[in-house]
């Protein structure tokens, strides 16, 4: 650890939600912060921490986050004048506040509006001013101020979608108005949209718009715009996962349902012998490969599983020992009718391989379940470390407790997509979710169950998914590549020709092949990097660990070389400097406004393990799953390097 007395950058943003009004539990991943918001949130390096208000006013302490975001659909909060009083403090001690949908304190129950004036007052540091007033006559609406399509028609147009809206008032010269909207015979236009340097508020009908029939949803609003001008620190580096030395990393992975199903592709062989013949074998690339061990009591299981991981390029995972679809030892009426039917009267876990006396015991589930890939079914030499969750995807803390008592990695869930269908940044999700302590890592990329809605036809649907890839690319790189699917892709002739198709586009790519392991390496190391700011151009970066990438909106500056520690290189992408990180656990970054003679990475497709110096040279060992592709810079000349895949030993001139 480098000594440091700089402070340390506050990434935290605590987000407020209720679990009374989404009354779908406590746990807040339904909500809309979670399941919209923080993506964006993440894509520039914070971290949500979120408190239930149904619980009770927050606790933490007011310097462990730097500012408030909040999105509630209705009002009606449960001591909603406590909790006014509460953020008015809050603001006052010069916390930044993001408003969207309802304020949350206008009245205490639906139709019971508090006075007026006190909640003016509560809102004055935010400048903003409400009235009893609500409009809901759209043939009397007209857009008085619009900012413009970047701002508030972002994914979706405003024309003939405005259907009311409260009087609101914009009271701080210093905001900006991004929207205004006026009913005829109103005086003054109400300010929906309002942006300033104490925070902002969206107004509920210009957040998103939700489908009335499917209730897919697309931003009004630009949350990049808003989290960017509220949150942002516009000088300080940014943890990014998406990218390693200079290319954006790709990797997949396997649930382990229909290993054993019967094939239409090959009838003498099951959906795992597929997949092993026409997946595996075919495209060499890195694959996570999971497996339901309660499943292995078959010896053909056994010895298909054991040939499958006996590849190089396929790293060993469980998916669970019986493949809980729900991960609460007593389901929800909502999961038991999901998973069982609306007339189940089932009692206890929901197993999709039950036992004798059934339970939901995690350590068994989890922990046990790796430990039996890793003692019979992978080679000498090769170890199981991930957890991929089955079912709901929604581990309990006591689920997650065991993993991180015996150093195992964990991930799944999220959903993410973003194609013709879904086009909209609304339906990807964050990077994980935390309970208690400990941190459930999503997968970036939704499944073909998703693409096929839950497996019907057409089977063709998952190769979808290349559009996602795509429009997470550009014009914001926001995800990796993550080629997420299950054994029984391998059911017929279409889906396997999907997987190949995609496997296809993936060989065509400029991409980084990892392992699930090092991407989900990478997210912990995104949760708990610390950044220390000694001036807005010199940084210390602890406890980052395999998190490989920093991002910075500065494209004109570069790094130090000579003045930093654990930099390897930099390359300006999307008017960004993304800067690359070495072997070590904590760096130093110092920018500059000059040019560079030090030699640098400008990309690679393989990652950099250790690096060792002389007084002439700099020999950097890389470890790549493709033949390896390296471009330095050196004295001021591009020079390109190339070795097998594998371990290759580069040496640059100093």
């Amino acid at each position: 650890m480098m000594a440091s007395h700089a402070a340390v950058a506050n990434r935290t943003v605590l987000a407020l939600w209720s679990s009374e009004q989404d009354q779908s539990g406590t746990d807040y991943a339904n909500s809309y912060i979670h399941q919209k918001l923080e993506v964006i949130f993440n894509y520039y390096g914070l971290k949500l921490v979120f408190h239930d208000l149904s619980t009770g006013l927050p606790k933490i302490k007011s310097e462990s986050y730097k500012g408030i975001v909040t999105w509630f659909c209705q009002e009606g909060l449960k001591d909603s004048l406590q909790y006014g009083k509460w953020l008015s403090q809050e603001m006052n001690k010069g916390k930044k506040v993001l408003i969207l949908g309802e304020i949350g304190f206008i009245s205490e129950k639906p139709g019971q509006a508090q006075d007026i004036t006190l909640v003016n007052y509560l809102l004055k540091k935010l400048g903003i001013e409400v009235s009893g007033s609500f409009f809901d006559n759209p043939l009397l609406f007209s857009v008085a101020k619009n900012k413009g399509p970047e701002f508030v028609e972002f994914e979706r147009s405003l024309e003939n979608e405005i259907f009311g809206f409260r009087h609101v008032v914009n009271t701080n010269p210093q905001n900006e108005v991004w929207l205004s909207i006026l009913s005829k015979g109103q005086k003054k236009s109400s300010d929906v949209v309002i942006v300033g340097e104490n925070g902002g508020f969206v107004q509920e009908g210009f957040v998103v718009f939700t489908h009335p029939q499917d209730n897919r949803t697309n931003w009004r609003v630009n949350p990049f715009k808003l989290v960017e001008k509220i949150f942002v620190e516009k000088d300080l580096p940014m943890p990014d996962v998406t990218t390693i030395n200079g290319k954006r990393a790709f990797f997949s992975h396997i649930d382990g349902d229909g290993f054993m199903g019967v094939s239409e592709v090959d009838r003498q062989g099951t959906c795992g012998d597929v997949i092993f013949n026409q997946v595996i074998k075919r495209f060499p690339y890195p694959i996570t490969a999971s497996f339901i061990t309660g499943e292995m009591d078959r010896p053909k299981a056994q010895e298909l599983a054991r040939k499958i991981l006996a590849y190089p390029h396929v790293e060993a995972a469980s998916h669970t020992l019986s493949h809980p679809l729900s991960w609460m030892r007593s389901p929800s009426a909502l999961e038991i009718k999901n998973y069982l039917g609306e007339k189940s009267q089932h009692k206890g876990p929901i197993l999709s391989y039950p036992r004798k006396n059934p339970t939901l015991d995690y350590k068994i589930e989890t922990s046990g379940s790796i430990n039996f890939v890793t003692q019979n079914l992978a080679p000498q030499g090769k170890k199981a470390e991930i957890i991929l969750w089955s079912g709901s995807c929604r581990p309990p803390e006591d689920a997650l407790k065991p993993l991180s008592e015996d150093n195992f990695l964990n991930m799944n869930g999220g959903d993410s997509r973003m194609d013709d269908l879904y086009k909209t940044y609304s339906h990807l999700s964050g990077l994980y979710r935390k309970q208690g302590p400990y941190v459930h890592v999503y997968s970036p990329n939704a499944n073909e169950n998703i693409y096929t809605d839950l497996w019907s036809p057409p089977y063709s649907g998952f190769k979808e998914v290349i559009k996602t890839f795509e429009k997470t690319e550009s014009p914001l790189r926001i995800k990796p590549v993550n080629v997420y699917f299950h054994y029984y892709s391998g059911q017929f002739f279409s889906s396997v020709k999907s997987l190949q198709d995609i496997y296809t586009w993936v060989g065509k790519q400029d991409l980084i092949p990892i392992q699930a392991a090092d991407y989900i390496r990478g997210v912990l190391g995104f949760h708990a990097l610390q950044i220390e700011k000694k001036t807005p151009l010199d940084f210390i970066i602890t406890g980052h660990g395999q998190l490989k990438t920093l991002r910075l909106n500065q494209k004109d500056l570069l790094p130090d070389y000579k003045e930093s520690k654990n930099i390897i290189g930099h390359q300006v992408f999307q008017d960004k400097l993304y800067v690359f990180l070495g072997p070590e656990n904590d760096s130093r970054l110092k920018l500059t406004t000059k040019k560079t003679d030090s030699p640098y990475l400008i990309s690679s497709n393989g990652v950099v393990r250790t690096i060792s110096m002389d007084k002439k040279n700099i020999t950097y060992t890389f470890h790549s799953h493709l033949p390896l592709k390296v471009k330095f810079s050196q004295k001021g000349k591009i020079k390109d390097f190339q070795g097998p895949a594998g371990v290759s030993l580069v040496k640059v001139e100093r």
